[in-house]
């Protein structure tokens, strides 16, 4: 579970480091469109767990989110 942390961390930073917008961040806005379909075609090339979301989320004995 720590890889998919630091991979989280790495394309945020990737995207724009401090909260700023595109073009004060120094990058133009096709750079990032391209950087968000890199890590789009990557985490979609992901393998499928099998899981329905509510699997994924589960619930305790009163049916609330856990």
């Amino acid at each position: 579970m720590g890889r998919k942390r630091e991979q989280h961390t790495d394309d945020a930073d990737a995207l724009n480091g401090p909260a700023t917008s595109p073009a004060s961040a120094g990058r133009a806005p096709s750079e990032i469109a391209a950087k968000l379909l890199e890590i789009g075609a990557r985490y979609a090339a992901r393998p499928d767990t099998g899981l329905s979301p509510d699997d994924i989320l589960g619930y305790d004995r009163n049916g609330l989110p856990t």
